[in-house]
């Protein structure tokens, strides 16, 4: 199954998928995800990729951007983003893998692997401690399990694959390159599994 934490947008859907799928959930073998920004956009590594988000936010309403940026509403325990990662369900899969790169400028590797950041550990409590418990309110319930005589447990692959691309340009520069090749390469995923 591949994934991404936005394919959830209603708590409607959200309710529907997992009462349909409950049935299914000791089927439930292996989650792939490929350059998802699952705690957010925060911590960007590009500063020009940044600067165009803030634009863009700037000069139109963005929903995504600003769930990205934790900013679509006023207190960030109630952003979008936040609370889907306080949702159960990766425990559920035996594996998790987890695919970044760190030629992709739109989705930093520490957020496409829920990996907590430098910069957040510094950061000011209410950006970096948010950070934080995004990563561990969806790492928790894995580790939970792993100590579940009864589960078999979950195992979480992190695999950072870059990739050379035969010319230099704009979208190699600005990371889009990469991040976009994720999607684009069909052999990749055969390889996943």
């Amino acid at each position: 199954m591949l994934g991404h934490p936005s394919i959830a947008r209603t708590p409607a859907y959200r309710y529907t998928f997992f009462i349909s799928f409950s049935r299914f959930r000791s089927k439930l073998h292996t989650f792939i995800t490929l350059s998802s920004s699952h705690c957010g956009n925060k911590y960007m590594t590009s500063a020009l990729v940044s600067g165009g988000m803030w634009a863009i936010m700037q000069l139109q309403k963005s929903t995504l951007l600003e769930e990205l940026q934790l900013t679509d509403k006023p207190s960030r325990p109630d952003a979008f983003i936040y609370k889907l990662s306080a949702e159960k369900g990766l425990e559920h899969f035996r594996f998790v893998i987890l695919v970044a790169s760190r030629q992709d400028s739109y989705v930093p590797v520490h957020s496409a692997h829920i990996q907590i950041p430098r910069p957040a550990e510094i950061d000011n409590p209410a950006d970096g401690g948010i950070y934080i418990d995004m990563a561990r309110n969806m790492l928790s319930p894995i580790m939970k399990n792993q100590y579940d005589h009864l589960s078999k447990g979950t195992t979480v692959i992190r695999l950072t694959l870059d990739q050379k691309f035969s010319s230099r340009n704009v979208d190699a520069w600005i990371g889009r390159a990469a991040h976009v090749a994720m999607l684009e390469t069909p052999s990749l995923v055969g390889s996943l599994n």
